[in-house]
């Protein structure tokens, strides 16, 4: 796993209201890794190193927040980590209650 989405998973799983992160990798990636032995730490977010850098991070939100607040919170931790230019996009996967 690349530094820079060490880093990323770690900013987004800071955020007050994210309850897990989800993988962000396309499907077809997805596949390829669950016949692969596993990867214990395997990244969740993509990153794509530049400039500016890119990432996309999938997130589980509690019920109780505001989705589009929590979107935003980690759109902003994620560029505090990666520069103010960072492309970021965020997927809310699943609001979680209880």
């Amino acid at each position: 796993m690349s530094d820079s989405a060490r880093r990323v998973d770690a900013a987004a799983t800071a955020v007050e209201g994210v309850v897990r992160l989800y993988s962000a990798a396309p499907a077809v990636v997805g596949l390829v890794r669950s016949v692969l032995p596993p990867e214990t730490d395997a990244a969740l977010s993509v990153v794509r190193d530049g400039d500016p850098a890119e990432a996309t991070v999938s997130v589980g939100v509690e019920a109780a927040c505001s989705s589009a607040v929590i979107a935003q919170a980690v759109a902003d931790a994620v560029r505090a980590e990666l520069g103010p230019a960072a492309v970021v996009h965020v997927r809310v996967s699943r609001i979680e209650h209880g």
